[in-house]
């Protein structure tokens, strides 16, 4: 039987990204439930027509009750697993809604009976020390707080210590794992430096006082921005090649997958 693979954030780049690595897999042995605020919206359909396995799931985070029965019914079986990301920062958005849809989620899959959960977070200074550091971002302090719902919520004698989960990685290696994820870290120097080797043209640039002028009115991006210079993400890149060393370099992406024109020499 295909197992069922709930989406969220399917019309954006990292539910996107999630579809095409399933399909890519094997399509006939998923049911990609593919959830979107709007199934008639342009986008919505453009996906839905992509594949048979791909079935549209109209529904909101800010009612996930609701949101799983509708993708129970489209499936017309139990879900097995669920991709979870919530959007951070926009319109509307509040570090609250956040985490009231993130803790939603895991507790919904939990009575639903989901077998795997992956979680969408960010890395706070390591693999380990991400765990303890919420950091004064607020928009990487609401992950933290989903994180360790998580965490406990699937914890022995808890009601969800059946459903497995992932934070970033692989289930088949990862269960049960908060693991950093990244290719590369550059800076700007190396980057324009690349940019010229690969492309002939320097790296796109913003004039730096829009920068700082961004940096002025938005506070949070003014700490975030703080945040990577005393202290970073700290992803360890070297760890990750050897999970995966088809991973890319900055340059490899450059030349083989980035939209930037190779340069003719």
């Amino acid at each position: 039987m295909a197992l069922a693979i709930l989406v969220t954030g399917a019309t954006g780049k990292q539910g996107g990204a999630v579809i095409d690595a399933l399909l890519s897999q094997n399509a006939e042995s998923f049911i990609i439930l593919a959830v979107t605020r709007d199934v008639s919206r342009p986008a919505a359909r453009k996906l839905g027509s992509r594949s048979p396995s791909i079935k549209l799931v109209q529904g909101d985070l800010d009612e996930v009750p609701v949101l799983l029965k509708e993708a129970q019914r489209v499936a017309e079986q139990p879900i097995w697993g669920v991709y979870s990301v919530q959007i951070s920062m926009g319109k509307g958005v509040t570090s609250e809604g956040e985490i009231r849809q993130g803790k939603s989620l895991i507790d919904e899959s939990i009575k639903a009976g989901v077998k795997h959960f992956v979680y969408s977070s960010v890395e706070r200074g390591g693999d380990n020390a991400s765990w303890d550091n919420p950091t004064p971002i607020p928009h990487f302090q609401t992950k933290y707080e989903i994180e360790h719902h998580l965490r406990n919520a699937t914890a022995p004698g808890r009601a969800g210590e059946n459903m497995g989960w992932t934070i970033l990685r692989p289930v088949a290696k990862w269960d049960r794992k908060a693991v950093g994820l990244a290719g590369d870290e550059l800076n700007v120097d190396m980057m324009s430096h690349a940019f010229m080797n690969v492309t002939g043209q320097p790296a796109p640039m913003a004039y730096s006082f829009l920068g700082s002028v961004l940096t002025f009115m938005v506070s949070e991006m003014r700490v975030m921005i703080s945040w990577f210079a005393s202290d970073g993400y700290r992803a360890d890149i070297q760890a990750r090649r050897a999970d995966h060393p088809g991973l890319l370099t900055f340059v490899e992406w450059l030349d083989q997958e980035s939209p930037f024109e190779n340069a003719e020499w």
